[in-house]
């Protein structure tokens, strides 16, 4: 952990992925006391800093081009980018067209991208522009997405939170398994639910539609 500490203050002087204060004091209390069976997406990246490999979003985007989105003419729907939607600004640069949706969502300087500032809702949101939707941990956006894509026949893929998220009922499930095998469930016939290994040394659980 000194060792973390250390590293930090240079982390936070760098700030690579643009974290605001708060995100700091938060990151900077879990690298001090941290969580026994779960980390932060802040802190799992700290941790790719001081290895020098790739972001979560790098790594992401390079499976995504790699193994899911062959095709550079398709127009992307990414929810839940962040206020810099840095996956999209990474898959725009691969030659894909996106949009990025987020109620947090700033100006981006790319001019491939459209910011769509709101938030999704699977009742208000129509996807009939977009070949394809990603999202990484999007949290409780994730079942507005699945049950969107379903309704509106869209392909997606979503990298899921590693703790569970309220449903739309305003349910908690028990745990991240519950909640998993609850998104699968939701159209079980058109959804596979797995895990991969996206991140070095990390098992990551996938939720991907096909239509």
């Amino acid at each position: 952990m000194t060792e973390e500490i250390i590293s930090f203050s240079e982390y936070k002087k760098e700030n690579p992925n643009r974290l605001t204060k708060d995100q700091f004091t938060a990151l900077q209390q879990e690298i001090i006391e941290p969580q026994k069976e779960t980390i932060s997406d802040e802190y799992l990246d700290f941790k790719f800093w001081r290895q020098g490999i790739p972001c979560r979003q790098e790594w992401f985007a390079a499976y995504l081009q790699n193994e899911v989105l062959p095709e550079k003419q398709l127009h992307i729907l990414e929810v839940g980018c962040g206020r810099y939607a840095k996956l999209s600004v990474l898959l725009a640069k691969m030659g894909y067209k996106l949009t990025c949706m987020d109620p947090k969502a700033e100006p981006i300087e790319v001019a491939k991208i459209k910011v769509r500032k709101e938030e999704f809702h699977y009742k208000k949101t129509d996807l009939t522009t977009y070949d394809f939707v990603v999202a990484q941990e999007p949290c409780e956006a994730t079942e507005h997405i699945v049950r969107a894509c379903s309704l509106q026949k869209v392909p997606f893929l979503i990298v899921l939170c590693g703790v569970p998220h309220k449903l739309i009922s305003g349910k908690m499930p028990a745990d991240v398994y519950q909640w998993y095998n609850y998104l699968a469930d939701i159209d079980a016939e058109h959804t596979k639910l797995f895990v991969q290994k996206l991140y070095p040394r990390i098992n990551t659980a996938i939720i991907k539609g096909v239509f």
